[in-house]
């Protein structure tokens, strides 16, 4: 992957991770890049942000993801 690519998909592993922790809103998001930014295609759903965390070993990420997932059930 170019490291272009990289960076814009670690922009939408960022962004959906905010989103999902309620640390921002669509709203927010667009506000601050001039309109436009970038989500997963999936970003509603946590598996997908935490198969990312686990695979780029950053487990911090994967605690903070399990546990607000836990608060739902």
């Amino acid at each position: 992957m170019a490291n272009k690519e990289r960076t814009k998909m670690t922009e939408a592993y960022e962004n959906s991770f905010k989103l999902f922790m309620g640390e921002t809103t669509y709203e927010k998001l667009a506000e601050e890049n001039d309109g436009t930014f970038l989500l997963l295609e999936n970003h509603e759903d946590p598996m997908a942000l935490l198969e990312h965390y686990i695979e780029i070993e950053d487990y911090e990420k994967c605690s903070i993801i399990r546990d607000n997932q836990n608060k739902d059930e």
